[in-house]
């Protein structure tokens, strides 16, 4: 939750004795915070779609042992190199030791139960499945990466869905990113911003892997 009123619940939640909440930029200058002060403050995840009608450039935007960590798969999953890196650095200031901190990078998963939706294995097929929710292109490129990095005997197979609701350079950008890193695209409609015509975003995302030269387009499904 990123809102302000999503905030406010869980501050005035009884059941909390510390927070740790996201903040989107738009929502902080429209809004302003939910909160008066904070112990730690980390700023992330700046990318393209993080602009908007209050912050135009990224210009603007940026002024407002890794192979122990299970999340980063052995330093493999370098955007979670940095993820823990701002997370030591928070808790370090929040003023935990050094060997509490290890410790909790040590059993910290990217699983079902800590990060649903992010960087989900899931192997009881004959084959194994990846499901991370990458919601722009900066994060399609980074797991594009990442799966680069993953060695397989088979082929590599990408389901992907972009919202229906983004521009067309921000659809076709996130089909550039996938391209040649798979053997195989599916190409399927959000399941809850189809835009319209429902068929645009795949259509699009299907446009940007061919003109970037990715193959396994011949009998791409629109699902």
């Amino acid at each position: 939750m990123c809102t302000v009123a999503g905030h406010l619940k869980v501050l005035t939640s009884a059941a909390v004795n510390r927070a740790v909440l996201e903040s989107h930029h738009n929502g902080i200058l429209r809004n302003g915070f939910a909160f008066d002060r904070c112990e730690v403050a980390i700023c992330t995840t700046v990318a393209d779609d993080h602009l908007g009608p209050t912050v135009r450039t990224l210009e603007e935007l940026a002024v407002v042992p890794v192979a122990s960590m299970p999340a980063t798969f052995g330093g493999s999953a370098t955007f979670n190199v940095s993820n823990a890196m701002h997370a030591i650095a928070a808790c370090y200031f929040f003023g935990y030791g050094v060997d509490v901190i290890r410790a909790g990078m040590e059993r910290f998963r990217m699983d079902f139960d800590n990060t649903p939706g992010r960087l989900n294995f899931y192997d009881a097929y004959p084959f194994n499945v990846l499901m991370d929710a990458m919601k722009n292109p900066a994060g399609a490129a980074a797991l594009s990466r990442f799966v680069e990095r993953i060695k397989t005997r088979g082929r590599k197979y990408l389901m992907v869905q972009v919202r229906g609701d983004r521009d067309d350079g921000f659809i076709k950008a996130m089909g550039t990113a996938l391209a040649g890193h798979f053997d195989h695209y599916i190409c399927q409609i959000h399941s809850v911003y189809p835009g319209d015509p429902k068929d645009r975003a795949p259509a699009l995302v299907k446009a940007a892997l061919l003109e970037a030269g990715a193959g396994g387009l011949d009998d791409a499904r629109f699902v």
